[in-house]
């Protein structure tokens, strides 16, 4: 298998959802491509799982969420990846 296959998943996770995605993540170190973290709870997942991914990681969070705002800030500076944090401008937890 060649290393563009074994790193061909790539993981999406929404709300709650973002923390089973980063902890798999974690988890298969090495044979995921990339994670998307969507208005998560990224705090479920827990500092040493954040500090323990090492593909790229996406964090969006709308501007007018309040609780998850503050966990994907906290989130994104665990972080040991590259990474980035996209803030959507008005949005609220369901992106509307």
């Amino acid at each position: 298998m060649s290393d563009l296959q074994a790193r061909a998943n790539r993981l999406l996770g929404y709300s709650t959802g973002s923390a089973a995605a980063l902890t798999a993540a974690a988890r298969m170190d090495g044979r995921i491509a990339a994670v998307v973290s969507l208005g998560g709870r990224t705090d479920l997942a827990g500092l040493v799982v954040l500090a323990g991914i090492s593909a790229p990681t996406l964090c969006i969070v709308g501007e007018g969420d309040p609780q998850a705002m503050p966990l994907n800030t906290e989130a994104f500076s665990h972080l040991q990846c590259s990474k980035q944090l996209t803030v959507i401008p008005g949005a609220t937890h369901l992106f509307e």
